[in-house]
């Protein structure tokens, strides 16, 4: 017997998301160990009824789709209560050797379900997480960034100057499967996966030789190609692809590390410098039950003129840098020391 159910509320716990954006700044790898287990509590009322440590990653995705990385992770948990029972909420935590961590999400249905006797529960239970591709492919942010106002040869020499390198997925699609128990064996036994993290790495060397050599507008196209090319090989299992390519020994390097930088570029030009930036304030808000911010703010020691657009990058602990998305300034006059409000939003629906 299966059942197909309908949420009362969304799902994922306030405190699950104020996690994953605590990760994102500030926070250390030691205060937010990788779970060791799961435990699914089945509620009526209020009151449990069934419960189970039977729980086991049973599927696992992370793609391109739509402009936006998609991550799933897929639990199916296994009861052994045979008696008749109702239900209609079910509680899903992690575990840390054998005691609860972090309540994940919180299902409560708009009806009760009925479990006869003589049966046992099992639950399939998907999560996911979409992070729009502009903050993760700053290929195509550029392009769209200097569309408007550079000739096509000009925006290629600006993107083949500005050292696009960054890892193909976004921090938040990372740190969501790492607080959901993905590990770094896990990720490595994926089907193809060494040879499509090889194929990825030799084409992003390919690219730094190649856009390294641009020295006119004119020949800014293969850099452009071959980085499109980058994205397209990551695009099939991004966190996979860019994580077994670094060959690290512990999946926690690739969590955010406390820094934050900055590289201001004249659009058009592309020669920008890489700033670390001072931050003043960060603060991660529950602004309803369906939404949590992240608000830092940060400044750096540098001029910035009108017609700038700035990178701003973040850096995992073991160095390899995400990005955070290419922006353009609405500045009239030079700014110095500028300082910048930036706001992450975490929204279900």
């Amino acid at each position: 017997m299966s059942s197909t159910l309908s949420l009362a509320q969304p799902a994922y716990t306030t405190n699950f998301m104020k996690t994953i954006l605590q990760l994102v700044y500030n926070s250390s790898s030691s205060s937010y160990p990788q779970p060791t287990g799961y435990q699914i509590n089945v509620l009526s009322s209020g009151s449990t009824v069934d419960q189970t440590t039977n729980v086991k990653i049973s599927g696992y995705g992370d793609q391109y789709t739509n402009n936006n990385e998609v991550t799933t992770v897929t639990f199916l948990a296994t009861f052994s209560n045979t008696n008749s029972y109702q239900f209609n909420e079910v509680q899903f935590y992690t575990q840390i050797n054998g005691q609860n961590n972090l309540e994940v999400a919180d299902f409560i249905f708009t009806s009760a379900v009925s479990k006869p006797s003589g049966y046992v529960l099992v639950l399939s239970i998907s999560f996911s997480i979409s992070t729009s591709l502009q903050y993760i492919d700053a290929v195509q942010d550029a392009l769209q960034l200097c569309g408007s106002s550079c000739s096509q040869e000009q925006c290629g020499y600006f993107i083949s100057k500005m050292d696009l390198y960054f890892l193909p997925f976004s921090f938040l699609n990372f740190i969501f499967i790492y607080l959901l128990g993905i590990t770094l064996n896990y990720l490595e036994s994926l089907s193809n996966i060494q040879q499509q993290a090889q194929e990825w790495a030799n084409t992003i060397q390919n690219c730094e030789n190649t856009c390294a050599s641009v020295s006119t507008s004119s020949q800014s196209s293969n850099c452009i190609q071959c980085l499109n090319n980058a994205i397209s090989i990551a695009s099939s299992n991004p966190i996979a692809i860019g994580i077994v390519a670094g060959n690290p020994s512990s999946l926690s390097t690739y969590l955010p590390g406390n820094k934050i930088y900055v590289r201001p570029y004249p659009i058009c030009n592309g020669n920008g410098v890489l700033y670390q930036a001072s931050v003043s304030n960060s603060s991660v808000n529950v602004v309803s039950q369906n939404q949590v911010e992240l608000k830092i703010t940060f400044s750096i020691s540098e001029t910035i003129a009108p017609g700038y657009a700035v990178v701003v990058i973040i850096p995992s602990i073991g160095n390899p840098y995400y990005t955070a998305g290419i922006f353009s300034l609405n500045i009239n006059s030079p700014v110095s020391q500028p300082t910048f409000a930036f706001t992450i939003t975490l929204s279900q629906s």
